[in-house]
């Protein structure tokens, strides 16, 4: 029932045989190949997946990680507004998908991009809301000063993802693969609930299209003042491919195990029948991660 994403075992783990058999013995049938996986472990996870001792249930952009720039999900932004970085961004995402079609993976996992002038100010915003340490006029120039580059920059952004995604569906359709577009933890990041709306309605016939829904994600905005989890997840449900499974521990700390935080798990059983993959933080111990998963079996069976 249940994906585990390679994310998990960090830098413990450089050998792909270990991933598997850590995964099987933890009662995991299927791996989902993290971004910034170990470019030395993808030879045995791809050689163990085609002998049947695992399945891989999705591929998140960009893997495996990339010599000198480790591991990252926003390397690479296909809503860039420099057209050399957009097409640079569309080029890794094709290769992936070159991956996905040599695996036999359905699914295929992206972070689309930020709004950059917008991201100088998140942090500095969220922090000051997580903590209600500050309702000023420092506090509210900041907040301006985000909003006022978010809406100026965002609909280049959303231009530039939807010219991109123009050219990457036909090349997905092309393998019956679909690629999930995620929701981000951050205001600055595209696409927000709004901005959903606007690619649901354009892009909804393809068939490759999708998106991503993030649970812990979802629950960090909710916390902030940004929406409701479970309200976005419902709208978007027929769209939804798959799902990160993770919990939030307070306002922010998420990539938790399921149980350990705020998240109301069964408010979301409706997400079963989607691809449900734990992405969780290598702090994570391996029986938290057992239970965890437990949890859920008897939570949503």
């Amino acid at each position: 029932m249940f994906s585990l994403s390679t994310c998990w075992f960090g830098s413990r783990q450089s050998s792909g045989d270990a991933m598997v058999d850590e995964a099987i013995e933890m009662g995991f049938q299927s791996l989902e190949l993290g971004y910034g996986l170990n470019p030395e472990a993808l030879p045995k996870i791809i050689e163990r997946s085609k002998k049947g001792d695992i399945a891989v249930s999705s591929l998140h952009a960009f893997t495996p990680a990339i010599e000198g720039n480790g591991g990252h999900p926003e390397l690479f932004s296909i809503a860039a507004t420099d057209e050399t970085a957009r097409q640079t961004a569309i080029d890794k995402l094709l290769q992936n998908l070159r991956l996905a079609q040599e695996i036999g993976i359905p699914l295929v996992v992206l972070h689309a991009g930020r709004i950059n002038n917008a991201a100088r100010h998140w942090l500095w915003v969220h922090n000051r809301i997580m903590n209600e340490s500050d309702s000023g006029f420092f506090y509210r120039r900041r907040l301006r000063k985000m909003n006022e580059a978010r809406d100026r920059e965002a609909p280049s952004a959303l231009d530039a993802l939807s010219r991109s995604l123009d050219i990457l569906l036909p090349e997905f359709e092309k393998s019956s693969i679909r690629l999930g577009i995620e929701n981000l933890p951050s205001y600055d990041a595209i696409p927000t609930p709004t901005e959903m709306d606007t690619l649901a309605a354009r892009f909804s016939n393809s068939p490759s299209f999708a998106f991503w829904f993030d649970m812990g994600h979802a629950q960090v905005m909710e916390n902030a003042g940004y929406g409701n989890a479970i309200s976005l997840a419902k709208k978007h449900l027929k769209l939804i491919a798959g799902v990160h499974i993770h919990d939030v521990i307070g306002p922010g700390g998420d990539h938790q195990a399921p149980g350990l935080g705020g998240i109301d798990f069964k408010s979301f059983s409706f997400l079963r029948g989607r691809a449900l993959v734990f992405e969780i933080s290598p702090i994570v111990q391996r029986n938290e991660l057992i239970a965890s998963r437990s949890f859920l079996e008897s939570l949503w069976s």
